[in-house]
């Protein structure tokens, strides 16, 4: 059995990655990799970190990495799928991201980063971002993104009502 101290770095990372620290994220990360690894969460971060680097060709590698350790990982295959959208292989995007909702198809992250990998002028996205919000209808993530794709969309009066439902959810929101 492992002692409490065997992710000590692990939980440091996931506190300063929530905060945007991204190198002290990322120096928590290798350090627990030190310890473990093979550990597919840690590779994840690790990758997303990153991405958030601007270290593109380090997070292909280490999602890869992830998605080695943990096949069944969907956040492996969210943060590949990420890391290839970032670089512009949309294909490859799309596929990383497909199997991430294989293994959580009631994800909302993983629904709006596929809507995200689809065209501007895509009906597939918006029927993404609604299905997101079927899972989670206060997503302010999906509501902004819906509000912007149906507006690219030319559909004004439905963009008019998400922005209504925005404005009522978050009333004190300066993103809205």
């Amino acid at each position: 059995m492992q002692g409490p101290a065997h992710d000590y770095h692990y939980q440091r990372a996931l506190a300063a990655f929530a905060l945007s620290h991204w190198d002290k994220a990322s120096q928590e990360l290798k350090e627990q990799l030190a310890v473990t690894p093979d550990n597919a969460e840690a590779l994840a971060l690790l990758a997303a970190c990153s991405i958030n680097l601007n270290k593109t060709d380090e997070s292909l590698k280490q999602a890869q990495a992830a998605i080695s350790a943990a096949p069944n990982s969907a956040y492996a295959h969210y943060v590949y799928a990420y890391a290839q959208a970032v670089r512009h292989q949309t294909f490859e995007a799309e596929i990383a991201i497909e199997e991430a909702l294989r293994l959580e198809p009631d994800s909302p992250t993983y629904l709006i980063a596929y809507a995200d990998i689809k065209p501007k002028l895509s009906v597939k996205a918006v029927q993404l971002l609604r299905q997101a919000l079927s899972i989670e209808p206060n997503s302010a993530p999906a509501l902004i993104k819906l509000h912007e794709r149906l507006l690219d969309l030319g559909h004004e009066k439905e963009a008019q009502e998400v922005r209504a439902t925005m404005l009522r959810l978050y009333p004190n929101d300066a993103n809205i």
